[in-house]
């Protein structure tokens, strides 16, 4: 029988009354194969939506013409369009008939246009963003409740985070520091260095062992945010130099520093 986008109809009544058969299990492992693929994937069209009908549980059809598009059918009869832009992550594109299969694909190849360019559609990227004023607001509110739902340790690195990177370090705090040191003890203060490379942050990123969603926000978090807020070498000896130490050692390790601040012995 005569199949593809030049006979919808033929083709979803022939497989329609297949669904029973496939749910019982009665057709041999090769054919209800071959009825799956008939059934969740081709080449979509007008019609061949139109004729797509509710079933007891939601199934996707899957466009052979943009491949990573799909028709998602659910038991109430709605149809909406999405596409899979990552291993386990959809972007919704609208729902039949207000976006058309043509519009759809349109919105499709827009969404991984995106991703190829960005790691990630530009709806997430911009998602990502801190909407907090201060930084201190954004780690304790938006980071926060997203790492404790993605990050498989997330507690820790709101921890790290809230207290190590992109700290500001005011003259009047080291001061108090030199004030309560003993004479020849050193404060150590440990963050995130300007200086970090894209290398060293991906490098660092890597060895969270995270998926490529949560590893995406990570790496903008701490290349584009944190890193605008910290210091430099230059600026850490320039503040060092103002300071009553009047001097530092700055040791660099993978994305940040640690500076060690000495009070001279009496």
């Amino acid at each position: 029988m005569p199949m593809g986008p030049d006979f919808p109809g033929q083709a979803i009544d022939f497989i329609e009354p297949c669904s029973a058969a496939l749910q019982r299990g009665t057709m041999a492992p090769a054919v209800t194969l071959q009825l799956q693929a008939m059934k969740l994937s081709k080449k979509l069209s007008p019609s061949i939506v139109e004729a797509c009908r509710p079933e007891s549980a939601p199934y996707r059809l899957w466009d052979t013409t943009v491949p990573q598009l799909h028709l998602r059918v659910q038991p109430s009869g709605v149809k909406s369009w999405n596409v899979q832009w990552s291993r386990t992550s959809t972007r919704a594109l609208g729902k039949w008939p207000g976006v058309t299969v043509e519009s759809a694909r349109a919105k499709a190849k827009a969404v991984l246009v995106e991703t190829d360019r960005l790691g990630a559609p530009l709806a997430v990227v911009e998602a990502a963003k801190p909407k907090a004023s201060t930084l201190g607001e954004f780690i304790a509110g938006a980071y926060a409740s997203w790492a404790r739902g993605h990050l498989k340790d997330g507690a820790t690195n709101i921890n790290r985070m809230d207290g190590g990177y992109a700290l500001r370090i005011p003259l009047d705090a080291i001061a108090e520091m030199h004030r309560v040191l003993r004479p020849g003890g050193v404060a150590l203060v440990q963050d995130l260095s300007r200086d970090a490379s894209p290398a060293a942050i991906d490098d660092e990123v890597q060895h969270m062992n995270l998926g490529r969603a949560n590893a995406f926000v990570t790496k903008l978090i701490l290349g584009t945010f944190l890193r605008r807020r910290a210091y430099t070498t230059s600026q850490l000896r320039e503040l060092a130099g103002k300071s009553p130490f009047g001097a530092c050692d700055i040791r660099h390790e993978g994305i940040g520093f640690e500076l060690r601040l000495a009070k001279r012995s009496a």
